[in-house]
């Protein structure tokens, strides 16, 4: 990721978002999202995702710039591996401890999330081999720090958290004390998200309901989805497989869900089947990925797996510690850290899932570190531009422009003083190839604007 950021293939949605508001909140106000102007209109960044963890990294992008949460982003991956360890070590030695370490590390949730940008759910995850390890010791003040930031990183998180905890409790059933505080935790949990779903998030987005709610195949509305559950059990249980029923426009995307299914087999969940207190964990992990209306998430791609790489590893090896055979336990450790990193590796060269970005990816390859445009050049030109205006720019320029008041992702531009793009259809989003270039030479002919710099690569127009 820091390649990616360094080559400007980081983009607006959701560095960018992130970096605007750590610059907000290290001036002690909150975050009113420009950047997802037109499409939603919030004074709070928190009534989109109810995201805390930007507000205790901000301080540090004084130091570290545009990389701050993605250096938090790698820091947490290896501390969720440590954490790793010490539960495994904890729950049977230190030689199957390191294979499980590095088992965590080669999954492909890992290297999806590292290759497109930041998101604090991936933080969230890495946080629950400490919570195992807590809960395992049975040090619960512990544990409910650990919890209480993975409930504070996301709104969906604390739902999560529900389900964790309730795999606990059938995990310790036969242990009193850790049973009685798993349930204890997935009270609050579920109180946790009550709160912030039906109260914070409404309160901070002015009434705007709910803006993440994409599960339409289930039913329009909570009620209609609890509907299809209960009554549409066979149809509900065919969409972890299948496309939507009567949906051509899903016809191409044949086979995703299934590479998901063998993704997560190859990586351990086989040891979901054994160990089901585990899949219970994943409930709402598949859910929100199987139901969802977008094509994006069903699949493997970018941060949406993150959550699978805890829950599986822990499983594997909760699984490997009651083998007595030692010889026999290892011999499984090493065949499933070969069939998960094979697959990872696989996944990076070849893969069903849409819209996935090799060069972001394949660190392995020369083009992961060349760009088509001056990179050097961009960024000294990015100087120029004053840090008190306001500035609509291409979605990969965003986040290293984000620390400013207002910053727009271009084709947004309402009120910007400064329009910064590439100068070539080399990144468009969300406008396809040909209509970015119309919107350039709209510009330039435009009475109201002037060029302020242009050269091959990148051109800014300055209101006049």
């Amino acid at each position: 990721s820091f390649v990616n950021n360094y080559n400007l293939r980081t983009y607006a949605f959701d560095l960018g978002i992130r970096n605007n508001s750590m610059f907000d909140y290290t001036h002690f106000k909150w975050n009113q999202a420009t950047i997802l102007y037109p499409y939603k209109n919030f004074n709070n960044i928190l009534g989109d995702h109810f995201c805390l963890l930007p507000i205790i990294f901000s301080p540090f992008r004084y130091i570290f710039g545009s990389y701050t949460l993605l250096l938090f982003q790698i820091l947490s991956i290896i501390w969720g591996g440590i954490g790793i360890y010490k539960y495994v070590e904890k729950i049977s030695n230190s030689k199957l401890a390191i294979y499980a370490q590095l088992h965590f590390y080669v999954m492909w949730g890992v290297f999806s999330a590292l290759s497109f940008d930041y998101h604090d759910n991936v933080i969230a995850a890495m946080l629950v081999p400490w919570l195992f390890y807590y809960f395992r010791i049975e040090k619960f003040k512990w544990a409910a720090v650990y919890a209480f930031l993975i409930i504070i990183s996301k709104e969906n998180m604390s739902l999560w958290a529900f389900f964790i905890f309730m795999g606990m409790a059938l995990l310790f059933r036969k242990e009193k004390r850790k049973r009685k505080m798993s349930l204890i935790y997935c009270v609050v949990s579920i109180l946790f998200f009550v709160v912030i779903m039906k109260w914070l998030m409404p309160l901070v987005a002015n009434g705007v309901e709910y803006q993440h709610n994409s599960f339409s195949v289930l039913g329009d509305d909570f009620q209609a989805m609890i509907a299809t559950l209960i009554h549409r059990p066979s149809y509900v249980f065919s969409l972890l497989f299948e496309i939507p029923p009567n949906a051509a426009k899903y016809l191409d995307d044949i086979g995703i869900k299934s590479e998901l299914h063998l993704t997560v087999l190859f990586a351990g969940g086989v040891f979901l089947i054994f160990r089901p207190q585990f899949l219970i964990m994943l409930i709402p992990i598949y859910g929100q990925k199987l139901f969802n209306n977008d094509v994006v998430k069903w699949g493997v791609n970018l941060h949406y797996s993150i959550e699978f790489v805890p829950i599986i590893t822990i499983a594997v090896y909760y699984y490997l510690k009651d083998i007595k055979t030692a010889k026999y336990a290892k011999f499984l450790a090493i065949v499933f850290l070969l069939l998960n990193f094979g697959s990872s590796m696989s996944l990076l060269d070849h893969r069903v899932s849409k819209y996935y970005s090799h060069v972001n990816s394949r660190f392995y390859q020369k083009e992961h570190y060349n760009r088509e445009f001056n990179v050097k050049e961009v960024k000294d030109v990015m100087k120029l531009i004053p840090a008190n205006a306001s500035v609509s720019a291409n979605t990969v320029i965003v986040p290293r422009m984000a620390f400013r008041d207002t910053i727009y992702s271009f084709p947004y531009v309402g009120d910007a003083e400064y329009i910064f793009l590439l100068n070539k259809a080399y990144e468009t989003y969300p406008l396809k190839k040909e209509d970015y270039m119309v919107k350039i030479a709209k510009y330039k002919s435009s009475p109201d604007w002037s060029i302020f710099y242009e050269s091959d690569d990148v051109i800014v127009f300055k209101r006049k």
